[in-house]
């Protein structure tokens, strides 16, 4: 019987994870507005978050972690703590002021 690509992959995807005893773990940022200038022009941004929370995930990125006013994973608002899981789209947007 012969596996699609994406099957053998997913697999291979997760006997790398239990051999190298490390979650291997990919999410897909999208900055917004002025959070998008700090990226440089790679946007979507994919970055390895092996049990990162957002918080940590905004840590390390080239960003001031104050700028982002509200977080959406997969088009849901998260707090800081979530915790981030494989193939997340998270948002990152501004705060807005005006008047």
């Amino acid at each position: 019987m012969e596996c699609p690509d994406s099957v053998v992959a997913a697999v291979f995807r997760i006997i790398q994870s239990c051999n190298s005893g490390e979650e291997n773990i990919v999410v897909e940022i999208i900055p917004v507005g002025l959070i998008k200038e700090k990226f440089e022009g790679k946007i979507p941004h994919h970055v390895a978050a092996a049990g990162l929370t957002v918080q940590e995930l905004l840590s390390r990125l080239p960003i001031q972690t104050d700028l982002v006013a509200f977080i959406v994973v997969n088009g849901r608002l998260v707090s800081r703590d979530h915790r981030l899981s494989d193939n997340d789209v998270i948002k990152l947007v501004p705060m807005v002021g005006g008047g």
